[in-house]
């Protein structure tokens, strides 16, 4: 610290200040994945330099409204496990924002990713008929069919085109048969695991 005589004190003064803009102000999501154990939603998005970012703000639409669910603070893990979201029911639209360290707020929700929903349903030949929705906000090179049966694990069964949203298990196992469709995408995105959710 510095002290000055009273006679020298100034009742007027100059401070330059300079703003850090993050290196990233339009953040986007990276991939929105299903966490088999918890069942829910995982939003993904790409580490980025967190030079002057705060936080993450993970957005969901309800119903056509936009609302904040959750946050991350730039030094955590850049994933966020929606424990409210339903998607063995139906698909969710994600988005994120970050606000910087002087709390301005970037990005909008209009860049954003929808989840895929599968269904299955039984044929009049015993045949498995799957469809499911189009996963958006990043393009889909293909479709990945995985069937579980009983007490296994997933085991890829076939694949098919990006514009195909349906497929027939013609000759289905006995046992209890789960299924499990992952758009295969051409991008790969690196989870920050600094620390957990």
């Amino acid at each position: 610290t510095c002290a000055l005589p009273i006679s020298q004190l100034s009742t007027s003064f100059t401070l330059n200040t300079t703003q850090i803009t993050p290196a990233n102000t339009n953040p986007s999501i990276c991939m929105i994945t299903f966490d088999y154990l918890s069942q829910k939603n995982k939003v993904v998005w790409e580490s980025p330099v967190n030079q002057g970012i705060d936080t993450f703000y993970v957005y969901r639409n309800d119903f056509g409204v936009w609302n904040n669910i959750g946050r991350k603070a730039a030094e955590d893990s850049t994933y966020y496990l929606d424990l409210t979201s339903s998607p063995l029911n139906k698909t969710h639209e994600y988005s994120i924002v970050l606000k910087d360290s002087c709390g301005v707020i970037w990005g909008t929700t209009n860049n954003t990713h929808t989840t895929s929903l599968l269904q299955s349903s039984m044929g009049t030949n015993g045949q498995v008929n799957l469809s499911w929705t189009n996963y958006l906000g990043a393009p889909v090179s293909y479709f990945r069919i995985l069937r579980k049966v009983s007490n296994g694990s997933f085991v890829k069964i076939d694949s098919v085109n990006n514009t195909a949203f349906t497929y027939v298990d013609n000759s289905p196992p006995v046992g209890i048969l789960e299924y499990m469709v992952e758009a295969v995408l051409p991008i790969s995105c690196t989870i920050n695991q600094r620390k957990s959710i």
